[in-house]
């Protein structure tokens, strides 16, 4: 059987492999025997406005689901550290690392890789985001700039935010598990820092 569903804005769904529930869904969804598609499908979540398309393997197939993802204004809190962990623990972990509080812009794919975990690519937008790293606890404000997600490595692209009056660049490449005790190669540049306590406390 076949069956095409288009949904007007009045559903919600939730997929069990990432729990992050999606509300007000628009768009269609087709079901096949072998699979289900997703076809410009659109739903927000709070402030969040999410785009998804792409596939899932009913038949089990090593390559299932294979995802497309754009999500703008999407809160950093607890709800999506969860669902990160439970579509990859690495994710998980990725995300615990940084002591986050804003939105960010995400566009990418997710998919499975054979018989290992769920792969993902997402590039991340930050907005004005507050965080601190837990491998350099030095809280920064108003942090705009880019990170490259993927399960082997964190890439940080020219992130700039301020601390006080003054100014933090970081860019650089945080490799595999910082649990395992790999240092992060990253390079900071700050411009009117002070040498304070929380300085001391990070170095």
């Amino acid at each position: 059987a076949e069956l095409d569903l288009t949904f007007d804005g009045r559903a919600s769904v939730a997929y069990e492999g990432f729990p992050y529930r999606i509300e007000g869904l628009a768009g269609l969804v087709k079901v096949r025997p072998r699979e289900v598609s997703f076809h410009d499908l659109e739903g927000r979540r709070g402030t969040a406005r999410i785009r998804l398309g792409g596939s899932v393997d009913l038949t089990g197939g090593q390559e299932s689901p294979d995802l497309t993802l754009q999500a703008v204004d999407l809160p950093l809190d607890d709800h999506l550290g969860q669902a990160l962990a439970a579509m990859a623990e690495q994710a998980g972990r990725q995300y615990e690392h940084f002591d986050l509080d804003g939105s960010i812009d995400v566009a990418g794919r997710i998919r499975r890789d054979g018989d290992n975990p769920f792969s993902y690519d997402l590039t991340a937008s930050l907005k004005n985001v507050a965080l601190t790293f837990d491998q350099c606890p030095y809280a920064q404000e108003d942090v705009v700039g880019e990170l490259r997600l993927r399960p082997e490595a964190i890439e940080i692209r020219n992130l700039v935010g301020r601390h006080g009056p003054g100014r933090i660049d970081v860019t650089g490449r945080v490799d595999g598990d910082l649990a395992a005790g790999e240092p992060p190669a990253v390079e900071i540049r700050g411009a009117g820092v002070r040498v304070d306590e929380a300085l001391r406390r990070a170095v």
